[in-house]
């Protein structure tokens, strides 16, 4: 199968990239923190996104996830930070998402294969809607 990555823009002003992402779970929604703030001279704000329930979620530590081999190029960010990924992608044609089979896992509709790009870690989810998102002041 032949993944595809896409900028995938959850709000407006991504500019800059990000330093980590915090996860928590709170009666069983996921909230992830896209701390853009620790970026010197980034961004000045941090990014929650609010994704309710999710199919599921992974974490891995930079360079350390098991499909880093692609040859589809991630999306870059413009200007002085082209040099790094842009930090929201969404991913067509998913690897992980046929992983899981034929079975109905998704059930209410089509799953989509989230994936943020922090200088710490990626994290990807599959999520039957896209979260709710909001920049926050620091």
């Amino acid at each position: 199968m032949h993944e595809e990555f896409r900028e995938w823009h959850p709000t407006t002003g991504i500019t800059a990239p990000c330093a980590r992402v915090d996860m928590s779970e709170t009666e069983g929604n996921l909230v992830l923190l896209l701390v853009f703030s620790d970026v010197v001279d980034g961004e000045q704000r941090n990014l929650q996104l609010r994704f309710g329930r999710v199919v599921a979620v992974m974490s891995h530590e930079e360079s350390a996830h098991p499909w880093n081999d692609s040859q589809q190029a991630q999306p870059k960010l413009a200007g002085r930070w082209s040099d790094y990924t842009f930090p929201c992608l969404e991913v067509k044609g998913s690897r992980w998402l046929s992983s899981f089979g034929e079975s109905g896992l998704f059930g209410r509709g089509e799953c989509h294969h989230f994936q943020v790009v922090t200088l710490e870690k990626t994290v990807d989810v599959a999520a039957v809607h896209e979260p709710t998102a909001e920049w926050l002041a620091v």
